[in-house]
This record gives structure tokens, sequence and C-alpha cells, in this order.
């Protein structure tokens, strides 16, 4: 029976890192896509699978559901454990060589001891008061003076009574012109109705005057 691998710290970190585009297909377990690692052949299919898998074989092969099946029947994969060996080398010397080489870690210097002294305390101290006992601009606040409203005053009441008078004289006026008016149209109709009486009276002036003519 062939030796199996046994992985150090730094070779199960690599296996563990190894996405599956980054492990050739002939490398592959086939049953759960990872690194092959100490490989057995299933004795159905021929197909390769790494110890996990091989420890939890089913009754059916998960390739090609071949029954009755054993973890007894898989035989080791010489060949194929040696091609991983050679694999997971260079794959520790590629890191190897990515690895900046003049990276150095550096390591933080430890901080001395600190000799505590005495508190210090700051007191903060508010603007001082003026000598003469007075608050602050700022504190004094304006007092509101109270707006009364203004009383009538002797002269509102006069030029009322003013207006008043003007608007009497104004209809005393008024009053006196329709008067006068009244008594124009009065005058105007009498003189037209005696004009009118004249001029019914005149032609009957007229034929007595001719009748008494003719008789003398």
């Amino acid at each position: 029976m062939a030796a199996s691998l046994t992985l150090t710290e730094a070779q199960a970190e690599l296996v563990s890192s190894l996405a599956q585009e980054d492990i050739p297909a002939k490398l592959r377990c086939a049953i759960c896509s990872k690194l092959a690692v100490n490989a057995f052949r299933l004795p159905c299919c021929e197909q390769a699978i790494c110890d996990n898998c091989h420890s939890t074989l089913p009754a059916s092969c998960p390739v090609c559901e071949h029954s009755p099946l054993s973890g007894g029947d898989c035989k080791p994969h010489k060949a194929l454990r040696t091609t991983i060996k050679v694999f997971l080398r260079t794959e520790e010397k590629k890191r190897e060589s990515n690895r900046p080489k003049d990276a150095t870690p550096v390591t933080p210097a430890e901080p001395g001891p600190v000799s505590a002294g005495p508190p210090v305390v700051l007191e903060t101290r508010g603007p001082a008061p003026p000598a003469d006992g007075t608050a602050p601009a700022e504190e004094q606040q304006p007092t509101a003076e109270p707006v009364s409203e203004a009383a009538p005053t002797v002269a509102d009441g006069q030029v009322s009574k003013e207006t008043a008078g003007q608007e009497e004289t104004e209809g005393m006026g008024k009053t006196a012109d329709q008067s006068v008016r009244n008594r124009m149209a009065l005058a105007v109709s009498m003189s037209g109705l005696l004009t009118a009486v004249i001029g019914t009276a005149s032609p009957r002036w007229s034929r007595r005057r001719r009748g008494s003519g003719c008789r003398n």
C-alpha cells in the first residue's frame, strides 16, 4: 500500500486556499472537485477521489451510481499521489517567490512608563460683573412700554363742530336757492297767464271800438 501524504501546516493552508480553477482537472476529486490528496481509485469507473470522500463513501458510487460499493474496494492511486506532491511543492515555491523580499515585520515600540502627576484642574470663570453692581448689557432686557390709545382731543371736537356747521350752511343755501327758483318759476307762469289774458281780450276790445265808430 502506498504511503499517505502527511500535509504540513503550510501545505494544509495552501490546499484550503486553492480555488477550483487553480487545480488541474486531472488532480481534482471526482466527488468534491477539490485537490485529491491521498487519492483513491474507484473500482467501478476508475475515477480518483480524495481521502475525505473515501472515508464517507456511500453504498452506491456518487459518479456512476454503481452499487454495491464500499471503501475497501477502492485502491490507492499511486501515480496521482506522486503528481499531487510535486504540484504542492511547485505551488509553495511560486508563493514564496511572489512574496516581497524586503518586507520586514515592523514591531511597534513599547511605550515607556508614564509618571502620573497631580491632575490639573482648569477653572472656567464667567465675565466679571461691573463695579457699580449693574447687570451686564447682554443680561439687561428691554422693557416694553405700554401703548395707550390716544384720547380724543379738543381740536377733534372743534373740527367736528365746524364740519357740522358747514354742512348746515350748505343745506340752508340749497334751500334758499330752491325758494328763489320756485318764485321765479311762479313769476314766469303768472307772466304767461297775464299775456294770454291780454291776448284774449284784445280782439274783443277792437271789435267794440269798430262798432261804436259805425254808430257815430
